[in-house]
């Protein structure tokens, strides 16, 4: 078990890759969790992890992680499944990261979008 407490975009994709590199092997059962904000923007998913520094919404692939990395990680193997667990707020206007985004029109990203189901792939939002 890896547990990451308040982490940043960094220390999110190193733990997933040494996931990748040292844990999983073919027929592994592989469970993520993370609770925090989410939006979808420009059709990609991201996890918004702390210590963000941009106010920009185009900025997102610099410094959040992406929900498609996270499964491109963890999906390498053969008969592994992996079970990707978001709490995530789908609502931006909750979003504290982004302060500066907060009021009427000034934020285009939505919460988390349903369009990123795939093969072997299923997403249920709470």
């Amino acid at each position: 078990v890896t547990l990451l407490k308040n982490a940043n975009k960094m220390s999110i994709m190193q733990a997933v890759r040494t996931l990748r590199d040292t844990h999983i092997k073919d027929g592994s059962l592989v469970f993520f969790f993370f609770s925090g904000h989410g939006v979808e923007f420009q059709g990609v998913n991201y996890m918004l992890p702390l210590e963000m520094h941009s106010t920009d919404e185009e900025d997102y692939h610099h410094e959040a992680v992406s929900v498609d990395f996270i499964s491109r990680e963890l999906s390498n193997f053969t008969a592994t499944v992996n079970v990707v667990l978001l709490d995530c707020c789908r609502e931006n206007d909750y979003n504290s990261t982004y302060e500066a985004n907060k009021g009427a029109g000034r934020c285009r990203s939505q919460g988390f979008g349903e369009h990123f189901r795939g093969r072997g792939r299923n997403v249920e939002f709470l």
